[in-house]
């Protein structure tokens, strides 16, 4: 009587399943099998118990075979050797890239060196280029004209002989304004050319004009103005300032004068600005074209123990130290045009950036008349980017009387100091 292969028992007729690999015999509730193995028919032959179908081994468990130790130490040897080679290629690569870079950082400021000088060579052919050009203004045009013959007649009239082979070219350069003809540029293979009929033509008309159609540089600068100019000086500026203060007083009335100051002026002072005011004083052609570039492409910066700033673009104020830093100050602020039209009750005096606008005060009509000039001031300063310090700014009022005028006057919507001298 055969036994059952899961649980040893005995078996009883034909209840139970053999397997076709073991041969053994088991009970249909050991190994879990249905009713639905009577149903298998020939297949029954096929049959095999879980034990064969895995092996042998019972479901779910792994037996893991020992490993030698020496294989492990192999086995991490070999790991090492090619994580060092994989570290040795990471650092290769990585000294590579930043030697590269270091090298492009190099390359990068050889080439700013380079542009640097180009630009300084362009900048100096363009300025040499210049000294031979003349620009004669207020010629009428004509069709069909012949330039160069235009010129040896210029030539001829200013008693300097000009021959067309000292002629590089002429022509005439486009006008703003239609209704002025267009100015002639002409250029010679001599500068020596170029100086000589300059000189002749200056001595023919003082004021370098061929044409009444023309005006010069004239001096627009105003007379109230006693810095930086022949002949004016602080003395000049108080002497004018005492005289209208004590003329005032001695007729009984009362002065009102503000003392104005403005913050950084020569280093603010805008270079498009300024070269509107030169051009529309009547500097044009080649001084206008020097002026412009005696501001313009400027750069500074800060040098502290061998260290240096990077370079700074420089769009605004005057060089200092410079002889024509104080004259283009001038200029800018003091334009006669502009300066003068902010005044129509009041005085004014000047040095440098410094003013008084003086004012006889006999009625209250007079102080709000102050005032307006005031407002008027204030709102040239800034259309001219002039930024009024207004902590320094004060008014001061000179009187004998007793009852006096109380005055309060504002710039930048600030109440300036009121100072009382009896």
């Amino acid at each position: 009587m055969s036994r059952c292969g899961e649980c040893k028992e005995k078996m009883f007729g034909g209840d139970g399943a053999q397997c076709s690999s073991c041969k053994l015999i088991y009970h249909f509730n050991c190994i879990g099998i249905t009713e639905g193995y009577r149903k298998l028919g020939d297949r029954k032959t096929t049959w095999r118990c879980p034990k064969c179908k895995t092996g042998g081994q019972q479901p779910g468990t792994t037996t893991l075979s020992p490993l030698p130790e020496a294989t492990l130490r192999e086995e991490v040897k070999s790991l090492t050797a090619r994580m060092s080679a994989f570290e040795e290629l990471v650092n290769e690569e990585f000294g590579s890239r930043l030697l590269n870079i270091e090298n492009s950082k190099e390359a990068i400021k050889t080439l700013e060196n380079r542009v640097g000088l180009l630009e300084k060579d362009r900048d100096f052919a363009e300025q040499w280029h210049r000294m031979s050009y003349v620009e004669v203004k207020g010629i009428p045009q004509s069709v069909n004209e012949n330039l160069i013959d235009l010129v040896i007649s210029i030539g001829s009239k200013v008693n300097y002989l000009i021959t067309k082979r000292q002629v590089n070219f002429v022509a005439r350069t486009p006008s703003r304004d239609s209704n002025c003809p267009k100015s002639i540029i002409a250029s010679f293979n001599n500068t020596y050319v170029t100086e000589d009929f300059v000189a002749a033509l200056r001595t023919f008309n003082k004021d370098g004009l061929l044409t009444p159609n023309i005006s010069g540089v004239k001096p627009q600068l105003t007379s109230e103005q006693h810095g930086f100019l022949r002949n004016r000086s602080t003395v000049s500026n108080l002497i004018i300032a005492n005289e209208y203060i004590s003329s005032g007083m001695d007729r009984r009335a009362q002065v009102g004068v503000v003392y104005t100051d403005y913050s950084k002026c020569f280093d603010r002072i805008d270079h498009d600005i300024l070269l509107n005011k030169l051009t529309s004083m009547g500097i044009h052609g080649d001084l206008s074209r020097w002026f412009k570039s005696y501001v313009d492409n400027r750069s500074q910066a800060v040098a502290l123990q061998g260290y240096t700033s990077n370079w700074m673009s420089i769009t605004s104020g005057v060089p200092h130290g410079s002889l024509l830093g104080p004259l283009l100050f001038i200029l800018l602020l003091l334009y006669v045009n502009d300066i003068l039209s902010c005044f129509k009750y009041s005085k004014i005096l000047l040095y440098a950036d410094d003013m008084k606008i003086m004012k006889l005060i006999s009625t209250r009509q007079d102080t709000l008349e102050l005032q307006e000039d005031l407002n008027r001031f204030e709102d040239y300063c800034l259309r001219n980017k002039l930024d009024l310090n207004v902590s320094k700014c004060f008014c001061m009022t000179f009187t004998k009387k007793s009852n006096k005028i109380n005055t309060k006057h504002e710039l930048k919507n600030s109440a300036s100091e009121a100072v009382d001298v009896d």
